[in-house]
């Protein structure tokens, strides 16, 4: 379906402990690179390129950090991640001003990123890579850096799959 030129859709999903995941729609500017004509690609991961649809990842997570890198990073946290298609957003579980992993990844069809943002703790870190173990439930965070003063190591193991 077609949207008129002069209107934009958002899709937005938020969940209880206070994260949301939105992302504009291009509204149909008819070039055949953007997300409409694409078929939703650069929302959706690029998932047909990596074989279908990405795991489920939403839910509240276990944080244990590890490395100098990880900065004001409490070494056990809780987390959250929302999902929408292969877009997931991750936030710190509790009230305002919890320190937690913060950011946005685009997933690959097994559930895996590479070149996020986020922020840990207070320190933005570039350049992170996620692995996702389906049978475990486990996000392995890694934001790089040359030995234990720079790097940090997160693993995220879900213990909901709502987020409340």
């Amino acid at each position: 379906m077609r949207v008129p030129r002069a209107c934009l859709s958002v899709l937005a999903v938020t969940v209880g402990c206070g994260s949301s995941f939105s992302a504009a729609d291009d509204a149909g500017t008819g070039d055949a690179s953007s997300s409409n004509e694409a078929g939703d690609a650069t929302e959706a991961g690029d998932a047909a390129s990596d074989g279908g649809a990405c795991p489920d990842e939403i839910g509240k997570y276990a944080v244990i950090a590890v490395g100098a890198g990880c900065g004001d990073l409490p070494p056990t946290a809780s987390e959250c991640i929302a999902q929408a298609a292969c877009g997931i957003t991750l936030a710190p579980a509790g009230p305002a001003g919890t320190k937690g992993v913060l950011g946005t990844a685009a997933l690959a069809g097994d559930g895996s990123f590479t070149d996020a943002t986020l922020m840990e703790g207070s320190t933005s870190r570039n350049g992170c890579a996620g692995s996702w173990d389906p049978t475990t439930s486990k996000l392995t965070i890694d934001c790089g850096g040359v030995g234990t003063t720079q790097s940090c190591h997160a693993t995220l193991t879900r213990t909901s799959s709502t987020c409340d």
